[in-house]
């Protein structure tokens, strides 16, 4: 069967970069407010996990429209403006 758009490997791959990219993070282990506060560490490293997943799968979702675009442009279904 003919994936349409990006396979699911591939969307993986760009989720799993785009989380790697992701500096969200970074920031919170340059908070010296956060660091040297251990109650507010652990909910901030949460936050800033979830933020890099919703930023990665908003990219997979952006990644594969851009493909989908594209093949319903070759396949002739939409007109190429």
């Amino acid at each position: 069967m003919k994936t349409i758009g990006i396979d699911a490997e591939t969307l993986f791959v760009i989720g799993l970069g785009e989380q790697i990219a992701d500096d969200g993070v970074l920031e919170v282990f340059e908070d010296k407010e956060i660091i040297n506060n251990p109650q507010f560490l652990k909910p901030a490293i949460e936050v800033a996990k979830e933020e890099a997943i919703i930023k990665a799968v908003a990219k997979m979702i952006e990644a594969n429209n851009a493909e989908l675009l594209k093949q319903l442009k070759a396949a002739g279904v939409i007109a190429d403006q």
